[in-house]
């Protein structure tokens, strides 16, 4: 008794109902794949053109990437690729990678989450004492982190590196050239 005897009969008469009236494609020579860029022969297809085609149906955008889209970042334009290798190209250092890391997904337990965690006795920065130790404040807008960043421009300045435009995203994001 075989595979075709298990078939219920209706099945056997819809299957020889089809073959009678030539419905059924025969099978190409050459197999193909559908992939997102259409059918290719699978003969031509590499490993990368398929892991890319699963990437693009998986794939989707860190959280803290969707939130820095709707932001104040949101009419500007960041090519998040370069941004993500940035750390890469620019530093050895796995503690400065990290860093970025935890910049890049908005994970930087700062007095103000950690007081919402219940952590931290007070919400207020650590340096000031006057607002809310948000990454932004700490990085940014305190005064203790803008007298660093005033003598991080001056050492540039005195040692002849140029910073075309020194802004907040940056200082967060990263800085690099366009055309690269």
């Amino acid at each position: 008794m075989g595979v075709v005897h298990a078939l219920p009969s209706d099945w056997k008469t819809i299957i020889r109902s089809l073959l009678c009236k030539n419905e059924i494609r025969p099978i190409p020579d050459t197999p193909y794949i559908k992939l997102n860029c259409g059918p290719l022969p699978i003969s031509g297809v590499t490993s990368k053109q398929i892991y890319n085609s699963v990437l693009c149906e998986k794939q989707i955008p860190p959280t803290a990437q969707q939130k820095k889209k709707t932001d104040r970042y949101s009419d500007t334009v960041i090519n998040w690729k370069k941004v993500y290798s940035l750390p890469f190209r620019t530093t050895l250092d796995s503690k400065l990678r990290a860093f970025q890391y935890k910049i890049l997904n908005n994970i930087v337990f700062t007095n103000d989450k950690l007081f919402r965690f219940g952590l931290s006795h007070s919400p207020n920065c650590t340096f000031c004492n006057e607002q809310p130790e948000s990454l932004e404040h700490i990085l940014l807008r305190c005064e203790v982190s803008s007298e660093f960043w005033k003598e991080v421009l001056s050492w540039l300045k005195d040692n002849d590196i140029v910073i075309e435009s020194f802004t907040e995203i940056g200082l967060f994001l990263g800085f690099f050239k366009e055309t690269e």
